[in-house]
């Protein structure tokens, strides 16, 4: 998400961040290329549910410290904080915040921007119709599904060799082979 972004005028991020390693990886890595960029981190704050330090958040945004927020965090606790973030700066967040098509849980979350693979967001995409889906299977189950569908495509297209280059829509998203020989994925 963060290279789609850049362009938004805002510069100091509010961070917000869980306990588990993957949210610190993620608080972790966004802060770094925030920085990497010129941009400031206004503060790091802990995900909490102690309606004080709740409150003490929604003062520290109102005063005009970030104009942005990130979250570095799953579902459950993005819900839980989001009413206190209010509905004046944009809040961007990772895949981690996507619960599916309920429409409830996505009430909760509106406002909230975060990427996603077409093969969750867009099951109309013609880079995901044509393979059958998994019954009742878990998100992450499925993102693992749809990774293998790309892995095999690239594998197939790997057998005569590394092509010059290679670029296509697939399951998880755009996929563009770079000139360090890696492959790039964008999100939808």
């Amino acid at each position: 998400w963060v290279a789609a972004r850049w362009a938004d005028p805002a510069s100091r991020a509010l961070v917000i961040s869980g306990e588990s390693a993957l949210s610190r990886r993620l608080s972790q890595g966004f802060t770094e290329e925030w920085k990497r960029r010129g941009n400031q981190i206004a503060e790091e704050s802990a995900f909490t549910t102690d309606p004080g330090e709740l409150g003490k958040l929604r003062d520290t945004l109102a005063l005009g410290a970030a104009d942005m927020v990130f979250l570095a965090l799953d579902a459950k606790q993005a819900k839980l904080i989001r009413s206190y973030l209010g509905l004046s700066m944009p809040i961007y967040a990772t895949s981690l915040v996507h619960t599916g098509s309920d429409p409830l849980a996505r009430l909760e979350l509106n406002g909230v921007y975060f990427t996603d693979m077409p093969w969750l967001l867009a099951p109309d995409h013609p880079a995901v119709l044509s393979y059958a889906r998994p019954e009742q299977a878990s998100l992450e189950f499925q993102r693992f599904y749809a990774l293998g569908i790309d892995a095999f495509r690239i594998a197939r297209a790997l057998v005569d060799g590394p092509p010059a280059a290679m670029e296509f829509d697939g399951a998880t998203g755009h996929l563009t082979l770079e000139s360090s020989r890696t492959f790039a994925r964008e999100g939808q």
